[in-house]
C-alpha cells in the first residue's frame, strides 16, 4: 500500500535511538515504514 505513503499516511516503527560515546549529551534517533522503507531521522538531548 504504497499509495497510503504518497499521501502522507505512514506506518512508523518504534523509536529507536543510538547514543555515539559516554560523553556525548545527545541521542541520535528513528524511525522507519514498514510499507516504503523511508527513514525518519533527529538528533535529541538526553535527559538525565
Amino acid at each position: 500500500m504504497k499509495i497510503l505513503c504518497y499521501i502522507g499516511i505512514h506506518k512508523w516503527s518504534k523509536t529507536r535511538f543510538v547514543s555515539h560515546g559516554f560523553s556525548s549529551n545527545v541521542l541520535d534517533a528513528s524511525k522507519k515504514c514498514s510499507r516504503c522503507s523511508k527513514v525518519k531521522r533527529w538528533v535529541q538531548p538526553k535527559n538525565e
